[in-house]
Order: C-alpha cells, then sequence, then structure tokens
C-alpha cells in the first residue's frame, strides 16, 4: 500500500508538471520549434544521463540475468497480441486503423516510464534499468513494425541506428563500468552527468503539456476510438506482462520480484508513445486520430496506473 500511494502521489505531481507547458502553449509563448528542441534535449542528452547514473548506483548481485532476458524478451510477447486485439476493432478507415494499432502498443517509456521508475524507486536503480530494457526492444519493434504498421508498408529501417542511440550506449557504458569493477573511479563522471539527469521528468512533463494545449478535452474524450485504443495500451498490455510474469514465476528456478514486477507494470502499461504523431506525419497515417489517441491515454494513463498497481502489489 505505502507504493501505491507514493505512485499516486507521483502521478498527481507529474499531471502538475504538464500545467506550465499547457499554459505556455495555449498563450502561444512556447513554439513548436523550441518543443522540438526539448525532445532533442530529453532524447540525446537528459535521458540518457539518467539512465547511466542509474546503472552506476546500481548493486549488480541484485539483478539475475533471466530478468534481464524478461524484460527484453517482454515487448515481443505484448506489442504482437495488442496488435491482433486491436485488428478487431474493425476499423474501416485504413488510416485511422494504422494510427489505432500504432497508439495501442507502443509505449512512452521514454518520457514517462523510465522518470515515473526514478520518481516512485529512487532507492531501487534496478527498476529504471528494467525499464530501459524493455524500452529498447520496444523501440526495435517500434522502428520495424510500428513504421510498417504506419506506413501501411514493409519499409526498410536501419536498425543498426538503434544500437548507436545515446541511451543504448549509456546502457552499454554503465555495464561496462560495472563489468571492470571501476564505479568507485567515475563518481564526478555521475555527479556531471546527475545534472542534465534532473531535467528528464520536467522537461518530458512540460513537452506532453504543450501537446496537450493543442486539443481540447472535448476533442480527446468524445473520440469513441479513443477508448478501446487506450484500452488496449493501458489495461489489456500490462494484464499479458502480468499473465507472462504468473507463468514465468511458476518455473521452480525463477522467482518474479516486486522490482521487476513494477517495472513491467509501468512499461507495459504508460501510454502511448509521445513520437507517435510525428512519426504518423511521417509515414501517412491519420495525424489528428493519432494526436487525439496519444494524449488522451496519457490522461487515462493517470487512472489506471495507480488502480493496475494493487493488483501487481497483491501478486507480487
Amino acid at each position: 500500500m505505502a507504493t501505491f500511494l507514493m505512485l499516486l502521489k507521483n502521478v498527481c505531481i507529474f499531471m502538475l508538471l504538464m500545467v506550465p507547458g499547457w499554459i505556455l502553449g495555449k498563450k502561444g509563448r512556447i513554439s513548436e520549434g523550441a518543443v522540438s528542441v526539448f525532445g532533442d534535449l530529453l532524447g540525446n542528452i537528459a535521458m540518457p544521463a539518467l539512465v547511466f547514473c542509474k546503472l552506476i548506483e546500481l548493486d549488480p548481485s541484485a539483478v539475475r540475468v533471466e530478468y534481464l532476458i524478461i524484460c527484453i524478451a517482454m515487448p515481443f510477447v505484448v506489442i504482437p497480441l495488442g496488435c491482433f486485439l486491436v485488428r478487431l476493432l474493425s476499423i474501416k478507415d485504413s488510416s485511422i486503423a494504422a494510427s489505432s494499432k500504432f497508439c495501442a502498443v507502443f509505449s512512452n517509456c521514454g518520457f514517462l516510464g523510465i522518470p515515473m521508475a526514478v520518481a516512485i524507486f529512487p532507492s531501487n536503480p534496478e527498476v529504471a534499468l528494467y525499464v530501459s530494457l524493455f524500452n529498447l526492444s520496444s523501440t526495435y519493434m517500434l522502428l520495424t513494425l510500428g513504421v510498417s504498421i504506419l506506413s501501411r508498408s514493409s519499409s526498410k529501417i536501419d536498425i543498426k541506428k538503434l544500437f548507436l542511440t545515446p541511451v543504448t550506449v549509456c546502457i552499454l557504458l554503465g555495464g561496462l563500468v560495472h563489468l571492470f569493477g571501476v564505479a568507485e573511479y567515475v563518481t564526478t563522471l555521475t555527479s556531471y552527468a546527475s545534472y542534465f539527469a534532473a531535467l528528464t521528468t520536467p522537461l518530458s512533463m512540460i513537452v506532453l503539456g504543450y501537446e496537450l494545449s493543442k486539443l481540447s478535452l472535448s476533442d480527446i474524450f468524445a473520440c469513441r476510438l479513443m477508448y478501446p485504443t487506450a484500452a488496449v495500451k493501458l489495461i489489456f498490455s500490462p494484464l499479458v506482462a502480468l499473465a507472462v510474469l504468473l507463468l514465468v514465476d511458476l518455473i521452480p528456478s525463477v522467482h518474479i520480484n516486486g522490482e521487476l514486477a513494477s517495472a513491467m507494470l509501468l512499461s507495459a502499461g504508460i501510454s502511448t508513445a509521445a513520437s507517435a504523431p510525428a512519426l504518423a506525419q511521417k509515414n501517412g497515417a491519420d495525424v489528428p486520430h493519432t494526436a487525439v489517441f496519444t494524449l488522451g491515454s496519457t490522461l487515462l494513463c493517470m487512472i489506471t496506473m495507480p488502480l493496475l498497481w494493487l493488483l501487481f502489489e497483491f501478486l507480487f
């Protein structure tokens, strides 16, 4: 219950952090170009710094190899099953159907999942690691299956770029630091990176607040297709992750702990990837509906996440 209350508190704080971005957007005091710069700062500096700092804090003995495998493999189970379920919606417009399918399965681990993991579990850096690994596999699927869904074609993607992203590089650097046992010698670098890491949560929420300012709440909640799309993303996906964890927990040599379960809930149950509208525009999908699906799931996530947390906390 203590973790649930902590989650509820942080959800409220995260929602309040969106307010400055929403106000600046409504008043026209922040431009699309500035928000794009914020996104670049997040993806290339703040978030990698946050991941690196948490990995350096990590106690390697607290991480089991099977946990890492589960985190990496989980998106390959959750995402295809979500895609199959969305097909049952039978949406006639192919571009809207593509947007619905994409928004129903791809998570916003970067902007929301990782910052929330750090906020809720400040003394358990392994949770942020698990979410980061889920995000790595999810990003791979986004660049392959996700782009194919939006473009409605099998586009060729340079997967090598995935392994050169700043977050991936920082995961590898953090692993090497522990592998060679030099964590105590990089404290100055960690202290330097922590200043950038502190930007992750406020910047991400300001960006989301700005995106929310471009639509009215009536635009979002009047869209009927938003609800089934959000239900697949926010309810079905974390329940699939829960089922996988329960099945794996039946293996005698594997025990699923609370940290791993919490990370998978955050990863699978968080709202739609914030990059969805931009990717929809680039690949010819329905941009207005994509924006509605993305922002609607973000708002509803603030309700579904604490409720699902009670279930996960009870079982693990």
